[in-house]
């Protein structure tokens, strides 16, 4: 049984507490009739008359959680809409190279000046890891500490570029998505997947691939967006075609 299976069994058998508040964020990824329930009992007065924010952003919606029918369940209950349009995350020059990576334009209404960003493009692994440890070396003696940065990747750990590795740069690897506490500071990585919602100084990106693809664009955005001051992104030699396409 899902966690939403049983949160439900919950609420069915009274063994919970409605409030009279309910905020989501992420909202996108809860567009289904199942998850609009649940919020629904437990909200007092529910979803028809009680008290409830929702803020959504259809660019992460990642996960494809998208029901016609919750969407105009919603419309016929009734809302007020506002639409957010400050960036207050990235600096400048991490948004463009986040637009142009992605296909997905990103606000630059109220964004901070500044920020740093490049494209490292690499033509093996072996090379793709003797860059990646530059630079990391290379922010660690900028002032960052490691807490200020990650390695965002498409893919899990375990298939990813870095998969059989401890260490990278002398730091050992933390995957985020284990719940687990490193003994000492670690060297953190997570799947852009994982990693939505949440943000850090730096960014690494890798296994960015297929730029070109529109199926890719939503994911890109997410996990490159994560940045708030430095973004480098790793790709591929035969990305870099696909690249200058999308800048020019």
């Amino acid at each position: 049984m899902c966690i939403r299976d049983r949160y439900m069994d919950c609420l069915m058998n009274g063994d919970y507490t409605a409030y009279d508040v309910i905020i989501v964020d992420e909202a996108q990824d809860l567009m289904l009739n199942e998850y609009l329930d649940a919020i629904d009992l437990t909200l007092v007065k529910g979803l028809d008359k009680g008290n409830w924010h929702f803020f959504t952003d259809r660019n992460q919606n990642i996960y494809g959680a998208k029901s016609v029918s919750a969407e105009q369940r919603l419309k016929r209950i009734g809302y007020a809409e506002y639409n957010l349009t400050n960036n207050c995350r990235n600096a400048l020059r991490v948004a463009v190279q986040t637009s142009i990576v992605s296909g997905i334009t990103v606000p630059l209404s109220g964004i901070a000046e500044g920020g740093e960003s490049r494209v490292v493009f690499y033509k093996d692994k072996t090379e793709l890891l003797k860059d990646l440890e530059a630079e990391i070396r290379n922010l660690i003696n900028s002032g960052l500490k490691l807490s200020d940065f990650i390695i965002l990747s498409t893919r899990t750990l375990d298939n990813s570029s870095v998969c059989g590795l401890d260490r990278i740069a002398s730091f050992e690897i933390h995957d985020l998505t284990e719940n687990t506490q490193p003994s000492k500071p670690a060297l953190d990585f997570c799947t852009m997947h994982s990693f939505k919602g949440l943000e850090r100084k730096a960014v690494l990106a890798i296994d960015v691939a297929n730029i070109s693809e529109e199926s890719n664009s939503i994911l890109l955005y997410s996990g490159l967006s994560r940045a708030r001051s430095y973004l480098t992104i790793f790709l591929g030699e035969s990305e870099h075609d696909n690249f200058e396409h999308n800048a020019g």
